[in-house]
């Protein structure tokens, strides 16, 4: 491939100029016409959180049970 010369890349730097140019006059207009009203949709908690919280306090009880129940368990082979 032939290296491009200066004269070449002055002209595709000013073509590139000129499209930019012209992307960013087309762009400004529309934004102009766009104005769509936003609708505000009112935001629902979900039940996931008192779920979570409620599973977390049983799986806590439930554990604390467990461990208690094999401390006895310890202590009542050391008596015997």
């Amino acid at each position: 491939m032939p290296r491009k010369t200066k004269k070449q890349k002055i002209l595709a730097s000013l073509h590139k100029q000129n499209l930019f140019a012209a992307n960013a006059a087309i762009e400004k207009e529309p934004e102009a016409v766009k104005s769509t009203p936003k609708i505000s949709q009112p935001i629902i908690k979900s039940p996931e959180h008192s779920f979570f919280f409620s599973d977390l306090k049983k799986s806590l009880i439930l554990t604390s049970i467990v461990v208690a129940l094999e401390i006895t368990l310890y202590f009542a082979r050391l008596i015997k």
